[in-house]
């Protein structure tokens, strides 16, 4: 009896056993799929970074294309206003030389 008694516990604590080993492999299938998810997500966001980076050096060399531009166009405007300024100091001096 005792023996019996034995072995029904033995096979009790086998069927936990067993019982706790099929739930540890879900677990481990949750987990697995779960990292499968989270490297698919890193490698997304490696891309997306590198497009955001790839992204970024165009846009900063169109801004130094740009001030390139506006320097060119700020020498341009000062020399319009030079020529200005001397046309009108010209047309003032035409002006007093024909009143003489």
């Amino acid at each position: 009896e005792e023996a019996l008694g034995r072995v029904a516990a033995l096979e009790r604590r086998n069927g936990e056993l067993e019982g706790t080993l099929e739930e540890t492999k879900a677990s481990l299938e949750r987990t697995e799929a779960s990292l499968c998810k989270a490297e698919a997500s890193i490698r997304s966001l490696g891309e997306k970074n590198f497009q955001l980076s790839a992204d970024k050096n165009q846009a900063l060399v169109a801004l130094e294309e740009a001030n390139s531009l506006l320097e060119a166009l700020g020498g341009r405007v000062r020399r319009l206003g030079e020529a200005r300024d001397l046309s009108s100091s010209l047309r003032a001096s035409l002006q007093v030389v024909e009143q003489q």
